[in-house]
């Protein structure tokens, strides 16, 4: 069986092809090795934004689809929240939200036999000038 993994975030995720990065390494480290890697990233999205893609609460999405009514069994799913979200403060309504969508998608990964990872965002060195506090 092929390692797979599911790319879910934001524009970060989509710009940099993390997937394709992410698989190229797999295949370098074990050249007789399968592994496969898709995304679905939109920017900005949050957590709570994939959560209401995957569950059906959005309809019959791409993500729903790759994630749950698909026949692609995904080993891992790395979730990457929108970017500036880890770095405001535990009791904002966003972290809070976000937090809380967590076991959702946990639930529906489990589902579909894989396992979560969360993707850490990277800081920007001077900050955020939108968001300064």
């Amino acid at each position: 069986m092929p390692l797979a993994l599911l790319f879910v975030g934001n524009s970060y995720v989509f710009v940099n092809d993390l997937d394709q990065a992410t698989g190229a390494l797999f295949i370098d480290a074990d050249p007789v090795g399968e592994t496969l890697a898709h995304r679905e990233a939109t920017g900005g999205y949050t957590l709570p934004l994939h959560l209401a893609d995957a569950d059906g609460t959005n309809g019959d999405t791409p993500l729903r689809e790759a994630l749950v009514t698909g026949a692609q069994a995904w080993s891992w799913t790395l979730l990457q929240d929108q970017s500036q979200i880890p770095g405001f403060p535990e009791d904002q309504a966003e972290v809070m939200a976000s937090l809380a969508a967590l076991p959702g998608l946990d639930a529906l990964i489990e589902a579909n036999g894989g396992q979560t990872m969360l993707l850490m965002t990277w800081g920007r060195r001077d900050g955020d000038a939108t968001n300064p506090a």
